[in-house]
């Protein structure tokens, strides 16, 4: 499946609480076919650092898209 990361303190939007629920066990996201865009730029797996807060589209455990703040 390629890189793997693993997400810690993950929150998922809630539709019907209309907002951000902490989820309860830390995440594994496959990144295989993400893109991943910092400052603007799409960038490679190297940009994504430990402790850098992540804005992920997700189909299950697999990224489509990254945000990197």
């Amino acid at each position: 499946m390629g890189w793997i990361i693993k997400l810690k303190d993950a929150k998922d939007w809630s539709s019907v609480h209309k907002e951000w629920m902490a989820k309860n066990a830390s995440l594994n996201i496959y990144l295989r076919d993400a893109m991943i865009i910092k400052n603007g730029q799409r960038v490679t797996l190297d940009e994504i650092k430990i402790g850098d807060r992540l804005y992920l589209v997700r189909d299950s455990n697999m990224a489509k898209v990254i945000i990197i703040k």
